[in-house]
């Protein structure tokens, strides 16, 4: 790992994908080798269309010496043209999905999807915690007001934290078999993006301390010691209303 001193350090960064092509690339090659490693082929979050999608974002963390990306997510905005990838994964189990986020449109509604972190970083939290709590720090700077997900049984506790709720009015009170007949995978909502009501104080300070600055340097402490991140949030080319301030 990069150090100064003796600290990891990483930067976090998002990009609108049609901006960055060869970003999303690296992204798309990290989450596919991650998904192999845990022997998952079929699942609608991996699929590539959504690099030509004008409404994608993609959030990646990099190791500052060498660029290698360690870890990703994305936030897509639900449109008429592209179905989001919870639609695509679960509709055909729910067909109320769609008509769930096609109502949820009028306000503005986008995805969290596609998080995946590599092995070699384990333990440090990026892709557990760091990445979904900058994901949503992020996410309010787009013209949406809900943010939903479908999350693996591993993550829902920190998912909660950052201030989802389990929506129950989907699949089995919010639980559906997916990506295979052995995995269970539950349907999740940020109520409002820039309120975060329902996120813990700590993981709601932290998000506050992301928006009031979208570049900063910060030291945060892991399981597996100190390390430093650079965070580049702002995103460029969107054409949304100032993001709200949290009160």
């Amino acid at each position: 790992m990069s150090k100064q001193g003796n600290i990891s350090t990483f930067r976090f960064s998002i990009h609108r994908a049609i901006d960055n092509i060869d970003i999303c690339r690296k992204y798309i090659d990290g989450h596919v080798r991650v998904l192999k490693v845990y022997g998952i082929t079929q699942i609608t979050s991996a699929k590539i269309d959504w690099i030509l999608n004008p409404n994608v974002y993609v959030l990646v963390v990099e190791r500052i010496d060498t660029g290698e990306l360690m870890a990703g997510a994305r936030l897509q905005i639900s449109d008429e043209n592209f179905q989001l990838p919870i639609e695509d994964a679960v509709g055909h189990k729910d067909s109320s999905v769609y008509n769930y986020i096609r109502n949820l449109r009028t306000e503005g509604v986008a995805e969290l999807c596609g998080l995946w972190n590599s092995r070699h970083i384990a333990g440090f939290g990026i892709g557990s915690i760091f990445l979904g709590r900058t994901s949503i720090a992020a996410a309010s700077q787009l013209n949406i007001k809900t943010l939903v997900a479908l999350c693996a049984p591993s993550t829902r506790e920190n998912c909660f934290k950052t201030g989802f709720l389990v929506e129950k009015s989907l699949g089995n009170k919010g639980e559906f078999i997916y990506p295979k007949e052995d995995l269970v995978a539950t349907a999740l909502i940020i109520p409002d993006v820039h309120l975060l009501n329902h996120a813990s104080k700590e993981e709601r300070d932290k998000m506050i301390q992301l928006r009031d600055k979208w570049h900063q340097k910060v030291v945060e402490k892991t399981n597996r010691g100190n390390i430093k991140i650079e965070y580049n949030l702002e995103i460029h080319n969107i054409s949304s209303p100032e993001a709200l301030k949290i009160v």
